[in-house]
């Protein structure tokens, strides 16, 4: 066994039990769960980002496809 695969079953080894640990946590604290899940979700909403916010006139789109205020249409 090599150095290299040693380092990395002890580096698995690790990301198991804590993870473990993590999930007997958040199962014996309800409330830290619920308030994990919540911030977990906010994260994944400000980073997919599915519409432009504003057209190339600087008018805000407002989930809209066509501008209100130049009348581009954006997808």
């Amino acid at each position: 066994m090599t150095s290299d695969s040693l380092n990395d079953d002890l580096m698995q080894y690790l990301i198991d039990q804590l993870n473990k640990g993590y999930t007997e946590y958040k199962r014996n604290h309800p409330d830290f769960a619920r308030l994990v899940e919540e911030e977990e979700h906010k994260l994944k909403g400000n980073y997919v980002q599915k519409k432009k916010t504003h057209c190339e006139c600087g008018e805000w789109l407002d989930n809209a496809d066509i501008c209100s205020e130049c009348g581009r249409i954006h997808e």
